[in-house]
C-alpha cells in the first residue's frame, strides 16, 4: 500500500470531505459573455420588484384592514341601536294603564309618560343617543333611537362620520304568551 492512498477505516471526520482550495466567497462567473436570456448582473433582473410591490400592497392591506375593522364596528352600532330602541319600546310599553286594564280589560298606554320613558331609558345607556318615541292609539309604541360613529381606519383616509338609526315597535302583552291582536 502506498503512503498516499487511504483505506475506509483511516477517514475521519476531519479528512472526510476534501475541502475546496481557493478563493473564500461566492462562486463568480467566468469573464465573457453572458449566456443568451441570462441577466448581466447576480440578482438584476429583480431589481426593484420589492419597492413596487409594497407600494401596491400597503394601500390595500390598510383598505382591506379597514374594511374589517370598520365594518365590524358598523354592524356593532347597528346591532346597539336595534338594542336601544327596543329595550325603549319595551320601557315605554311597560307604562301601561293597569287601572284601566283592571276596570275595563282594556290595554292602553299612557301615551305622555310611555314616550318620556323610552326615551328616558335610551339616554340612561347611551348619552349622546338621539331618541323619538310615538304611541299609537292601540297602545302601539314605536321607538326611534339615532347614533353616529367615526371609522377608526378609514377615518383616516377621508371617511366621515357615520349615522346608524333603527326604528323598533312593542305593544302591550296580556299574559305570558298571549299578545294583544292590533287592528
Amino acid at each position: 500500500m502506498t503512503p498516499s492512498t487511504k483505506t475506509p477505516s483511516t477517514l475521519t471526520p476531519s479528512n472526510a470531505s476534501p475541502t475546496r482550495t481557493g478563493s473564500v466567497g461566492p462562486r463568480r462567473r467566468p469573464p465573457g459573455p453572458t449566456p443568451e436570456g441570462a441577466a448581466s448582473r447576480v440578482g438584476g433582473g429583480d431589481r426593484g420588484s420589492a419597492t413596487v410591490w409594497t407600494i401596491l400592497m400597503v394601500p390595500a392591506l390598510v383598505f382591506g384592514t379597514g374594511l374589517v375593522v370598520d365594518g365590524g364596528r358598523a354592524i356593532t352600532a347597528r346591532q346597539e341601536v336595534i338594542g336601544l330602541a327596543s329595550e325603549g319600546a319595551r320601557a315605554a310599553v311597560d307604562r301601561m294603564d293597569v287601572e284601566g286594564f283592571r276596570e275595563q280589560g282594556a290595554v292602553r298606554v299612557v301615551a305622555p309618560g310611555a314616550a318620556q320613558a323610552a326615551c328616558t331609558w335610551i339616554g340612561q345607556y347611551r348619552p349622546d343617543a338621539s331618541c323619538a318615541a310615538t304611541v299609537g292609539p292601540e297602545g302601539q309604541v314605536d321607538v326611534t333611537v339615532t347614533i353616529t360613529y367615526r371609522p377608526v381606519i378609514l377615518g383616516a383616509v377621508g371617511v366621515g362620520t357615520q349615522v346608524v338609526s333603527a326604528t323598533v315597535g312593542a305593544r302591550p302583552a296580556i299574559g305570558d304568551t298571549r299578545e294583544v291582536s292590533l287592528p
